[in-house]
């Protein structure tokens, strides 16, 4: 019932219609409005009416499993590097497993097994990060490993300091910065009444900062996770409100190294408000910055007649759900499916500028194509969805995102 996770189920496949695309202008490119000059602080409202549409079409690039099970199958975590790669791990029956794929879709390698030395992994779940030097950063249940671009073992540390990395399900809370070292916000004992914390190449704590003193401006309870954007090479990076008590719509730009905010963009969603409530209540699940500064912003947007029909079934989890039934569940769904929305979001950070807004019922996006992707590639307009063929055979097909004028 967490909304984190189903989040990610929501926005996993996602219908644009097709009668988007037949309107004049088609293929005519985003007009974008030139760079606005702000100052340190700056907050600036996100009102304008988006000139363009957002369609994310198959590339042609599938990663695919193959029947007679001879080399492992594509997991649903799946990152990209810059040499154009692919990395995928937690695929069924393939236990602490790391897969790499070629730009086309074709299989390469895979490494990794279950133990406690080095290049072993503790648990079967991994996460997995790709930094701007191509290096693979491997978390699972207790360590931190880095590989290089080649997949040679380099490094293993402790990864006390950056447990709940699962970014399958939770929302996206880890960067690598440039240096190496870790940007996380997921709501770790260390930070106290602070969202961030860095920690150190070698496992240790860095820095923790944003706390309610530096005024944060999310409004939400700190300590909270919040979805972060972290631009190749720089010594910034954008945050997204908090995921409990987040009252306003509210995207900030912090200074890594001066510990501070430097701009915020601010969204006026009347829907966008803390019910009290998780499961009820709207969440930024992710954040993606690309090289030429558009903010991308996937939410999740439960409906006020959601709440409202949740009501009975949050009574039954209080009371520790143990008549929980699939007859329950399936009711559960539907209504999520009928009463909540997928959303996605375009922002060009240089003009405060929403280029494109996108928003369905989550069971219209769960049947349609094209798709919006289960997640986007770090600082891409590219991403994946992943689904289980007819024939029983997993498969990740890579899709790429394009910004039309309307």
């Amino acid at each position: 019932m967490n909304c984190t996770g189903f989040l990610t189920a929501a926005i996993a496949i996602a219908a644009l219609p097709f009668g988007l695309a037949a309107q004049d202008n088609e293929g005519a490119p985003c007009p974008r409005e030139p760079t606005k000059l702000y100052g340190r602080g700056t907050i600036q409202d996100v009102t304008n009416e988006p000139p363009c549409r957002l369609l994310f079409r198959a590339t042609g690039v599938r990663l695919t499993g193959v029947a007679d099970g001879s080399r492992p199958d594509p997991g649903p975590l799946v990152v990209k590097d810059g040499r154009g790669r692919y990395y995928s791990a937690n695929a069924d029956g393939w236990e602490s497993t790391v897969s790499v794929w070629n730009a086309d879709g074709s299989y390469l390698s895979s490494f990794g097994r279950p133990g406690e030395g080095p290049g072993e992994f503790k648990g079967w779940w991994l996460s997995l990060f790709v930094d701007d030097g191509d290096t693979l950063h491997v978390l699972d249940s207790q360590d931190w490993m880095v590989f290089s671009p080649e997949h040679e073992f380099v490094r293993q540390v402790p990864s006390r300091l950056l447990e709940h990395a699962n970014i399958l399900d939770e929302t996206e809370t880890f960067a690598p910065l440039y240096d190496g070292r870790i940007l996380a916000s997921n709501a770790h004992p260390s930070t106290g009444d602070a969202y961030f914390r860095i920690v150190n190449r070698d496992g240790s704590l860095s820095d923790v900062f944003g706390t309610s003193e530096e005024g944060t401006g999310s409004s939400g309870h700190y300590g909270h996770d919040r979805a972060t954007a972290y631009p190749p090479g720089n010594q910034g990076f954008w945050a997204a409100p908090s995921l409990e008590g987040a009252a306003e719509y509210v995207l900030e730009e912090w200074d890594v190294l001066g510990e501070s905010i430097v701009r915020t963009l601010r969204r006026r969603q009347p829907w966008f408000r803390w019910t009290g409530n998780p499961n009820s209540s709207p969440v930024v699940g992710s954040l993606k910055i690309t090289p030429d500064w558009l903010l991308l912003v996937q939410l999740w947007r439960p409906t006020d007649e959601y709440a409202e029909a949740m009501e009975p079934y949050e009574e039954m989890m209080k009371e520790g759900g143990g008549g929980w039934t699939p007859e329950l569940y399936q009711q559960v769904d539907s209504l999520r499916g009928t009463l909540t929305h997928a959303v996605m979001e375009v922002i060009d950070v240089r003009s405060a500028q929403l280029l494109a807004f996108v928003s369905h019922p989550v069971a219209d996006v769960m049947r349609g194509d094209p798709l919006l992707p289960q997640r986007l590639f770090r600082n891409e307009m590219t991403g994946y969805v992943y689904q289980v063929g007819e024939d029983g055979l997993p498969y990740v097909e890579i899709l790429e995102g394009v910004l039309e004028q309307k």
